[in-house]
C-alpha cells in the first residue's frame, strides 16, 4: 500500500537530488549552504553517538567496550572486526540477564530465504565476471547493510571507511554530502548509497548500489527474524549485541572527530553545530533541524 509507494520513492527520490547535486555542486550559492550543512551533520552523529550510548550503557564495563573499538577505528581498523572485537568483549564484559528459553518459531519463508540468498550469490559471481568494478560497488553496499547493527547512522563508520579509507572513491567533503542528502529524505541513512552509487557510476552505478545496500536487510527479515525471539533466550546472544551496540558510540564519535577536524570553524559554524545538537538532544525532528540550517546559511 502507501508504504510500498513510499518505499520504491525514496530511491527515486535520493536520485534526483544526487543528480542536482552533481550539476549545481559548484555554484557558490549551493556550496555556501552544503558548508553550512557539514558542520550540522558533525551535530547529528554525534547526537546519534549520544544515543546509543544512554540507551545500551549501564556500567563501567559497557564505556571500556567503546573507548576499545574507538581506539581500534581510529587506527583505521575495518569496522567489521571491530564489531567482532566488540562481540567477543560483549561476552566478556556484559552482565545481563535474559528471558528464559521460548520455543523455535517456524516459518514457511526459510527456504525462500536460502533461494533468495543462492540468487544473490549467483548474481554476485555473474557480476564478478562481467564487471569487477560494479562487483566491488555490489560488495561494499552489500558489507555495509550487513554490519549496521541498530539501523540508522550505524551504517556511517563502515560506510566512510569504505568509501573513504579502504577505495578512495570519495572525499570527506563529498562523503557528508552524501549524507547531508540522505538525511533530507525521510528514510534511513543508507538510502544514501543511491547518491554514492550515481556519484561513482551514474545511473546504472546508482541502481545497484540502491539494490544491494537493502539486499541484506530482506534476507535477515527472511532468515534470523522468525527465529529472533530463539535467540534473544541466550545469554551469549543479549551479550554479543550488546557489546556491538556499545562499539557504535565509540565509532561514531571518532567519525564525530574526523568530520570536525575537515571542517573551517569560526564563530557561526561553532553556534551552528552547538543549537543544531541542543535541538536534535531535544527530540527536534533532523529535517527541521538541516532546513533551518538551510536558511540560516542563506541569510547569515
Amino acid at each position: 500500500g502507501v508504504t510500498g509507494v513510499q518505499t520504491c520513492a525514496l530511491p527515486i527520490f535520493m536520485f534526483i537530488l544526487s543528480v542536482l547535486y552533481k550539476h549545481s555542486k559548484n555554484i557558490a550559492g549551493v556550496e555556501l549552504v552544503l558548508s553550512g550543512l557539514r558542520v550540522i551533520i558533525i551535530a547529528i552523529v554525534a547526537n546519534a553517538a549520544y544515543i546509543f550510548g544512554k540507551k545500551n550503557f549501564q556500567n563501567a564495563n559497557d564505556w571500556i567496550i567503546a573507548v576499545i573499538a574507538a581506539g581500534l577505528f581510529l587506527t583505521k581498523l575495518h569496522p567489521a572486526l571491530v564489531l567482532v572485537t566488540a562481540a567477543l568483549l560483549g561476552l566478556v564484559f556484559t552482565k545481563k540477564d535474559c528471558n528464559g528459553p521460548v520455543e523455535l518459531v517456524k516459518t514457511k519463508t526459510f527456504r525462500f530465504f536460502l533461494k533468495v540468498l543462492l540468487l544473490v550469490a549467483v548474481c554476485a559471481g555473474i557480476l564478478y565476471v562481467v564487471n569487477k568494478e560494479y562487483f566491488t560497488l555490489a560488495a561494499i553496499m552489500l558489507r555495509i547493510d550487513l554490519f549496521s547493527f541498530g539501523g540508522g547512522l550505524a551504517a556511517m563508520p563502515i560506510m566512510y571507511h569504505e568509501l573513504i579509507d579502504l577505495f578512495g572513491w570519495f572525499d570527506e567533503k563529498t562523503f557528508m554530502d552524501g549524507v547531508i542528502l540522505g538525511q533530507v529524505t525521510p528514510g534511513s541513512i543508507i538510502i544514501a548509497a543511491t547518491f554514492f552509487g550515481y556519484m561513482r557510476f551514474g545511473i546504472l552505478g546508482s541502481l545497484l548500489a540502491t539494490v544491494c545496500v537493502f539486499t541484506p536487510s530482506f534476507l535477515i527479515l527472511m532468515g534470523i527474524i522468525p527465529f529472533f525471539d530463539k535467540l534473544r533466550s541466550y545469554p551469549q546472544f543479549n551479550k554479543v549485541i550488546n557489546g556491538i551496540l556499545c562499539s557504535f558510540v565509540g565509532l561514531l564519535t571518532i567519525i564525530t572527530y574526523r568530520f570536525t577536524i575537515g571542517i573551517h570553524w569560526n564563530p557561526i559554524n561553532i553556534l551552528f553545530t552547538l543549537v543544531a545538537f541542543i535541538l536534535l538532544v531535544l527530540k527536534v525532528d533532523v529535517i527541521w533541524v538541516i532546513l533551518g540550517g538551510v536558511l540560516l546559511s542563506i541569510l547569515l
